[in-house]
């Protein structure tokens, strides 16, 4: 019987996961259709957990908006690799030498800043998809009793 009960669990697993690899192929394809200049292709990789979706998104509106007011191509930024690193996004990207116009050093400020506001939320705020306090590498809580 246990050994029945641990081939469902395995069954189980395995669909579990083929799901939610689904969901991020689907969750990848919604970027690449959006933003076709920068998700493409990702040389490092894409990773984006569902919870992060409407905030990576919002980025992304955001930095294109900002290209698109000071008559820069979207094709000026790529995006090498969107990630998950100690419970926060990580969105590493590149920005095509533009000039060093002061309106260029804005633009190349606002992007800056917007990333760093995406990642910021991502792990304290509604988007916080982990534990980021009180915990060590490996996700296991750090006992604090003296």
């Amino acid at each position: 019987m246990s050994a029945a009960r641990n081939g469902n669990t395995m069954d189980n697993k395995k669909s579990e996961w083929k799901a939610a690899r689904q969901a991020a192929k689907e969750r990848k394809a919604r970027f690449v259709a959006e933003f076709p200049e920068w998700f493409t292709e990702v040389p490092c990789g894409f990773y984006l957990p569902e919870e992060w979706e409407p905030l990576l998104w919002t980025l992304c509106e955001n930095i294109r908006l900002s290209m698109l007011q000071v008559d820069v191509p979207l094709a000026a930024l790529t995006v090498g690799q969107v990630k998950e690193k100690f419970w926060g996004l990580r969105f590493y990207y590149s920005l095509k030498d533009l000039g060093q116009s002061e309106e260029m050093e804005r633009l190349r400020a606002k992007i800056y800043g917007m990333t760093s506001l995406a990642e910021s939320l991502s792990i304290s705020g509604p988007f916080a998809i982990g534990p980021v306090d009180n915990y060590g590498c490996c996700g296991e809580a750090i006992s604090r009793t003296s």
